[in-house]
């Protein structure tokens, strides 16, 4: 998350002085999703299916922002990786807290940070989507006075997000006695 912060802060600086900063996101980004899919691989647990499928998933992940690279230029938003990240973060997440719920326990299952942790990965993923594979278009097509209108659209679903990841530090902790 801090990583994430970091990245958005330069992004705006450089977008605020008129200066193209994809050439950033190009570097920043797959090293932001690595991060993200380990913490969503640890908090899913130690089984080696999903340690490995997370591993996997994080391979492809690095591969395609190279291809993407390769196919939109250092210039324009990597749209083939971004939109893989988003894929990856709602298939992983959905499977995870699909098991989650289904071993539900004695506890309910929005008291444990995982829940919130996996929805705010999923929100995510499906929030940004069409955002991720849309915007070269946007920046080639749409007219001066709506451009801001997608990256709007985007900023509120990562604000939402925010609070949904701040939500796995408020659940409640065990207590040892």
């Amino acid at each position: 998350m801090v990583a994430d912060i970091l990245q958005g802060g330069f992004h705006t600086v450089l977008a605020l002085r008129h200066h193209n900063n994809q050439w950033f996101r190009h570097w920043s980004g797959p090293i932001i999703f690595l991060g993200y899919a380990w913490v969503i691989g640890r908090a899913a647990g130690g089984k080696p299916r999903r340690t490995y499928g997370m591993g996997f998933v994080m391979a492809l992940g690095v591969a395609l922002a190279i291809l993407g690279e390769r196919l939109t230029g250092i210039l324009l938003r990597n749209d083939v990786f971004s939109t893989y990240a988003s894929l990856a973060y709602i298939v992983s997440s959905a499977l995870f807290l699909m098991d989650l719920i289904r071993d539900e326990g004695d506890d309910p299952v929005a008291s444990k940070p995982e829940f919130w942790l996996f929805s705010a990965f999923l929100t995510y993923g499906s929030g940004t989507l069409l955002f991720n594979g849309c915007s070269n278009y946007f920046l080639r097509r749409l007219p001066e006075h709506l451009i801001l209108l997608p990256w709007l659209a985007n900023a509120i679903i990562l604000a939402f997000c925010n609070i949904l990841q701040t939500k796995v530090f408020l659940c409640p902790k065990p207590r040892s006695s």
